[in-house]
């Protein structure tokens, strides 16, 4: 089953903490190529994986799997670094792609 929104949600998270798939996989005990495909969408983590993962983040389950994303109107870029910079122009790209591809995803 397919989760865009998930998907979308796991790979922030894990940017946001300026991670690779490689190291949070070895943080969480969870294969890399998993972590790709819940990054993707390709497939939905199981129960156990979602566990694990929420917990890393420190959050429940429940608000991992919460389809709202609330962002701000406006982004104070200040404080960021031009690597953390450059992965939020990513994710906003990927925001106007999915919403391109799919008009109903918007959020």
């Amino acid at each position: 089953m397919k989760d865009e929104a998930l998907a979308l949600k796991l790979k922030i998270m894990r940017q946001r903490r300026g991670l690779t798939q490689k190291e949070l996989s070895e943080y969480i005990g969870i294969g890399r190529q998993s972590l790709s495909a819940y990054e993707t969408g390709r497939c939905t983590p199981p129960p156990e994986n979602l566990m694990i993962i929420a917990d890393f983040y420190g959050i429940s389950v429940d608000s991992l799997l919460d389809k709202t994303v609330s962002a701000p109107s406006q982004i104070d870029a200040r404080d960021l670094t031009k690597k953390q910079i450059e992965a939020l122009n990513i994710v906003v790209e990927e925001l106007r792609q999915l919403n391109r591809q799919n008009p109903s995803y918007m959020i």
